[in-house]
């Protein structure tokens, strides 16, 4: 399994690859979920965050920890090479006393049985073998302490609008071809004004398409990125070399494909009632109590996900 595409959006320093709002984290129910979660939790208590990524969730951990004058000992890891304190804006002082871990599998935690008061994670165990990672969160749990994780559920609005990105991409990338067309238009300026000048014609006529297209889209942002990153290199032109035009163009085709592969891992990834239902029925054969399930909701009426919670027994 290769992580890169995962790891260069990282590298951006985004908290969160799916946000709720126009905050850079989570905010309003979805981060009342995680306050009241960690709320339940005693001074001192150690916290296990699964796929943490930029360490969003943690981040709540310890805000709410300081909101209660308590502190907490958290572990944060992730499969992909992270480190948020490098990479976040103002991450080394955000970040400060949480323990982030890069190359760490879900499926095989590197840690003891029974060290941890609560494990977490947001948007994680799906991309998982669910079993395997939950099997392993049951053996990490302290007797009685809980986890909580919140999954992206099929019909969402974060994965509806997943799903039109892709199709967004697919039109512009196959179907319009923007990219090859720039392409082209770059090498025809290189051999004549005329040749250029019609390769410019096809050029506008397919921006046109797609700049038609975005403005009857309820969520346009695949399309508008295209169509403003093709935009600024198309009047950047003049100012770079050829190599350096062919470059820049290189690195946006990447960035696309990149954003595409997030993209398909995030609707690969998402459960519906069904599914859900049959990781509740696993984690109680697993031995956890009390598990919980509901829809988790943005804003009132905006489905983002399932939340799950559960318990180990005391007794386990």
């Amino acid at each position: 399994m290769t992580l890169d595409h995962w790891e260069a959006y990282y590298r951006g320093g985004a908290l969160v690859s799916c946000p709720t709002g126009p905050e850079p984290n989570y905010s309003k129910e979805v981060r009342d979920a995680w306050t009241r979660f960690f709320a339940r939790l005693s001074n001192g208590a150690r916290i296990l965050d699964i796929g943490c990524g930029n360490g969003p969730v943690a981040l709540i951990a310890t805000e709410t920890a300081t909101e209660l004058s308590r502190t907490f000992e958290i572990d944060a890891v992730d499969l992909a090479e992270i480190d948020p304190p490098a990479h976040v804006p103002n991450g080394k002082s955000m970040f400060s006393g949480i323990r982030f871990q890069s190359g760490i599998n879900t499926e095989a935690l590197p840690f003891d049985a029974a060290s941890f008061d609560a494990v977490s994670g947001q948007y994680i165990i799906e991309y998982t073998n669910i079993q395997q990672t939950m099997a392993e969160v049951f053996r990490v749990l302290r007797p009685g302490a809980e986890s909580q994780f919140i999954l992206h559920h099929t019909e969402s609005i974060v994965v509806c609008n997943a799903r039109e990105s892709l199709r967004h991409a697919d039109l512009a990338i196959k179907e319009v071809k923007i990219i090859r067309l720039f392409r082209r238009y770059c090498d025809k300026a290189s051999e004549s004004v005329h040749k250029a000048e019609n390769a410019r014609r096809e050029l506008f006529k397919a921006g046109a398409r797609l700049e038609q297209i975005a403005s009857g889209s309820e969520n346009p942002l695949f399309l508008n990125y295209i169509i403003e990153s093709v935009s600024t290199l198309f009047q950047h032109q003049n100012k770079m070399s050829s190599g350096q035009m062919l470059q820049t163009t290189d690195h946006l085709e990447r960035e696309l494909k990149n954003w595409i592969r997030r993209l398909s891992d995030l609707v690969s990834g998402a459960r519906s009632a069904a599914d859900l239902h049959d990781i509740v029925s696993f984690t109680e054969k697993l031995g956890f109590d009390d598990v919980d399930t509901a829809l988790q909701m943005q804003d009132g009426d905006n489905l983002v996900g399932w939340r799950l919670k559960m318990c180990k027994p005391p007794s386990a």
